[in-house]
């Protein structure tokens, strides 16, 4: 007998990120490095139920819940394209949440890098999705801080956790500044940067930091449908970052 029974909405958000991971297990790399398929399959894993407006005319992708990825699928979609370009053998994310960002880089960045290890923390449990991780790739989740890792080396690390100024610019000294890859979360957001208590956010830490190391490499996606300054992503990258051969993958 089939059960009329609805599906829990965790369910459904989860069902949704399973579809993507297979779709990106059977897409050959070569599509998986074109921005409207890449954006199009971060639309289709539904997006973090947010306040009306956040996302612009990406709205229409929110899941019921505060469950999915708390992402401009567009930025998201430029910033995974420009990770398929490097050599990426190890992934620390600070900050998981809900764990749907961690979970569609780590079958995304996979199929480039087969063999990846991911690593993603947080200090409290929101119930990330655990259970479809084993099937596609090889993760940990991890009730942690950035202190935990201090000093290890990693090929790509994620700064998504503390939003204050003082708590983006701990995980970077702590982690982020050993990594060949350092993203941060939200550079370019005007609620990050005015709420209060984090004297100037994440915004503020990237300005400064962009200004005070002119030696450095930096990338910015910070593309929005309406023009509006919502999350961001930017990457300081050094500059022994290996390449990835486009020529040396099979579809």
């Amino acid at each position: 007998m089939i059960s009329l029974e609805p599906k829990p909405p965790e369910l459904v958000c989860d069902e949704k990120l399973n579809v993507v991971l297979n779709r990106l297990s059977l897409t050959d790399t070569a599509t998986l490095r074109r921005l409207e398929v890449v954006e199009q399959l971060i639309q289709e894993c539904g997006l973090v139920r947010e306040k009306p407006e956040v996302y612009g005319e990406d709205e229409k992708y929110l899941n019921p819940i505060r469950r999915g990825l708390w992402q401009i699928p567009r930025q998201l979609a430029e910033f995974s394209i420009f990770l398929s370009t490097r050599k990426i053998n190890s992934f620390l994310e600070i900050g998981t949440f809900s764990g749907g960002t961690f979970t569609f880089l780590m079958g995304y960045l996979n199929r480039f890098n087969p063999g990846l290890r991911g690593i993603t923390i947080d200090t409290c449990d929101a119930n990330p999705p655990v259970h479809l991780w084993k099937n596609w790739f090889d993760a940990q989740f991890i009730i942690a801080s950035s202190r935990e890792y201090v000093g290890q080396s990693f090929d790509l690390c994620l700064i998504d956790g503390w939003h204050s100024f003082f708590g983006v610019t701990w995980d970077y000294v702590n982690v982020g500044r050993h990594a060949k890859l350092c993203a941060f979360h939200d550079i370019n957001d005007d609620i990050v940067e005015y709420w209060p208590g984090n004297d100037g956010g994440v915004p503020r830490f990237w300005r400064q930091f962009r200004a005070l190391h002119r030696e450095k490499h930096f990338h910015e996606f910070l593309y929005h449908t309406r023009g509006e300054r919502v999350m961001g992503i930017g990457v300081i990258e050094q500059d022994n970052v290996g390449r990835n051969d486009y020529a040396q993958h099979t579809p």
